[in-house]
């Protein structure tokens, strides 16, 4: 089974690394230099040229490489601009949020906007329900009322 792989990884000493590198391409040449004619007891000398042709490769390679003092120098300029950009993050933050308005501004703004617009406030909508419920009981009692004459005069009618 797999270990999960952390999303934090150590610092790693990039000088010791290339160290390391640099002993593993000696090993390297060193096992090439001893499969060469001229060490397993054949003649010639291209054995050789090829082996100082690779040890200068390998001495250009690893003068290229950064020492360890040029490695702190990197660091402490990435660790300083990120010090950098942070404040600058919070600076903007900081300016962006202060126009951002407060919790009562937003409520009298809406209370303003909704009284500008008439909406409809609970108190509003429960006086027009009571006044259309008295509306509809006058017209029911109207109509009731309205409906017994008629049936007390088609009664009168008939009964003569």
């Amino acid at each position: 089974m797999k270990e999960a792989i952390s999303p934090v990884k150590a610092p790693v000493d990039l000088h010791s690394f290339a160290k390391e590198r640099a002993v593993r391409n000696i090993i390297n040449a060193r096992r090439e230099m001893s499969a060469t004619s001229e060490f397993n007891g054949g003649g010639g000398g291209g054995g050789m040229d090829d082996i100082l042709r690779r040890l200068d490769s390998l001495e250009k390679e690893i003068s290229s490489k950064p020492g360890k003092a040029e490695l702190e120098v990197l660091e402490l300029k990435i660790k300083n601009n990120i010090s950098d950009q942070m404040a600058d993050l919070k600076d903007f933050l900081h300016n962006e949020l202060s126009k951002v308005p407060s919790e009562d501004r937003i409520k009298t703004v809406i209370d303003e906007k909704s009284k500008s617009l008439d909406l409809a406030t609970k108190t509003h909508v429960s006086e027009q329900i009571h006044k259309l419920n008295n509306k509809m009981i006058i017209w029911v009692v109207g109509t009731a009322i309205a409906v017994a004459s008629l049936a007390v005069s088609a009664i009168k009618l008939f009964m003569k």
